[in-house]
């Protein structure tokens, strides 16, 4: 260990291209969002409040290539009294010293009150999902496009690009690929009686996702062709547990094990041939 903080609370931190690590946790009235460099020094400290009453801060948060704009994606659950109530905004940062430049509020603007991913595409536009759709936003706050409405599969999204800026979108049951430029989707792959639960491409415009049994223990991972959806390969895991997150490094494919009841139970290393 070369430093450690003591944070409350996390739900969400990235990287920067300079080396910064930006870290967001959840505090009882408001979501704090902390600058680190990798000394383990401490840049700036915010607090963002946006329902003071609200006992939920969640967050999502990316960072331009130019590093000069951090979105966050800030929701604010209020339970405590009934309907629950959800509201969310998508914020955009200054890096450099944390102060806000521009706020959206989605859910007065669009009817969308959650959103499942954050991200960019390759020349630094930034990309919501809400339920159905994706809504990619200029570095203004101005709406560039959104998708057509595609099916709500158990609520989950999964967003990766490829190195020509192509995005691919899937919703758990379908994988699309999304045009950058004008937000039109194409699928190309879909699961039968599976979950998607996690995706990831590597440099070669492969896609890998890993996939559970809605009617069983099984689970899978597999490694798809972005062009066509068609299977290049496919595993059964050795456990029961979902693959919840991949990552790709050196030609190896490692997948984080575990469900969403009990958390993270192991750690797998594929070699993709």
């Amino acid at each position: 260990i070369l430093w450690n903080i003591n944070f409350e609370n996390p739900t969400c931190i990235t990287v920067g291209p300079d080396d910064c690590v930006y870290y967001a946790g959840q505090t009882s009235t408001a979501l704090r969002l902390t600058k680190v460099n990798k000394s383990g020094n401490i840049i700036w400290d915010k607090y963002l409040t946006r329902a003071p009453d609200s006992p939920y801060n969640f967050s999502y948060i990316a960072v331009s290539s130019d590093n000069t704009a951090l979105y966050i994606i800030q929701i604010n659950q209020i339970i405590i009294r009934w309907p629950i109530t959800t509201n969310t905004w998508l914020i955009k940062i200054d890096p450099s010293d944390g102060d806000e430049i521009w706020a959206i509020d989605l859910l007065a603007q669009y009817g969308e009150s959650w959103s499942d991913v954050l991200g960019l595409t390759a020349d630094n536009k930034v990309l919501v999902t809400g339920y159905g759709k994706v809504y990619c936003f200029n570095p203004d706050s101005t709406l560039k496009w959104v998708t057509s409405s595609f099916s709500e599969y158990y609520n989950k999204k999964f967003l990766t690009r490829d190195n020509d800026g192509m995005l691919y979108i899937s919703n758990g049951q379908y994988i699309w690929k999304c045009n950058p430029s004008d937000g039109s989707l194409t699928q190309i792959h879909e699961v039968t009686d599976e979950e998607i639960t996690s995706m990831c491409m590597d440099k070669s415009k492969r896609i890998y996702y890993g996939s559970s049994y809605l009617y069983g223990d099984e689970c899978y991972v597999r490694c798809i062709d972005s062009s066509d959806g068609s299977i290049i390969w496919e595993a059964t895991s050795p456990v029961s547990d979902d693959a919840i997150a991949l990552a790709i490094c050196e030609g190896h494919l490692f997948v984080a094990t575990g469900n969403y009841i009990s958390g993270p139970t192991g750690l797998l290393c594929y070699a993709p041939p």
